[in-house]
């Protein structure tokens, strides 16, 4: 897996490096320079190659930071396919090889060493990050501690819904009563597009709401860095 996970990594940073300079990057743009087709689909998203040609099929009604990321994602499996990387999958790791797509499209929509850039010129500013590389607010705040020592945590409706740790942050599975005076500040102020920031021993925080607000959740994302860190 983990040699999967690494050619695909790579592949990513192949095709993005080809077609842009620097973020934001556009798949639908790396698509066609690849000669694939998108179109409306009725179901899940899924990708077919017919007699040579590739298409990848996109649902309606899905938010458009998402549709971006699905076609970096379906874009990694055709051109695995295409370029003879993989032939087949062992059922027992398709759900591993899912999320060594998953990662791909980070890869390929976040380029690790342009993230790193621009989360440090803007003080790992998350509304900055998610603008520049036009990412949803989850997805921006999950790459962080991918690319610095920090950790991010995502709170829907008041309850913590993931929280993760790069590495180089030893992070306590609950947050911190710093941490949660954060939110709440946040949560306070809504629909304000403030930040909240706040300091405990060792660390230092930013919550942000995720706006706008979707499907009746408010989301808020934590972004937690070492002292020395920020």
């Amino acid at each position: 897996m983990d040699d999967l996970l690494a050619l695909i990594l790579e592949l990513a940073e192949t095709l993005t490096f080809d077609h842009f300079e620097g973020p934001p990057v556009d798949p639908y743009e790396i698509a066609a320079a690849l000669d694939i087709t998108i179109r409306e689909s009725d179901g899940a998203p899924r990708w077919t190659i017919r007699r040579g040609r590739a298409s990848i099929g996109l649902p309606s009604g899905v938010a458009r930071e998402r549709l971006r990321f699905t076609v970096a994602h379906e874009i990694l499996e055709i051109e695995v396919r295409r370029r003879g990387l993989l032939s087949e999958i062992d059922r027992g790791l398709a759900d591993q090889t899912e999320w060594a797509f998953q990662v791909g499209a980070s890869e390929m929509l976040m380029p690790r060493g342009w993230y790193a850039r621009v989360g440090r010129e803007s003080d790992w500013s998350l509304p900055h990050l998610r603008e520049q590389f036009d990412v949803s607010w989850e997805a921006a705040a999950r790459r962080v501690p991918v690319c610095t020592p920090s950790a991010c945590t995502i709170i829907d409706n008041g309850h913590v819904a993931a929280r993760l740790a790069g590495d180089g942050m030893n992070l306590p599975s609950r947050i911190s009563d710093e941490e949660r005076a954060a939110v709440d500040a946040v949560y306070d102020a809504w629909p304000s597009s403030d930040a909240t920031r706040a300091e405990g021993e060792g660390f230092r925080c930013a919550a942000w709401p995720a706006l706008p607000e979707r499907s009746s959740i408010r989301r808020v994302c934590l972004l937690t860095f070492p002292s020395e860190e920020w």
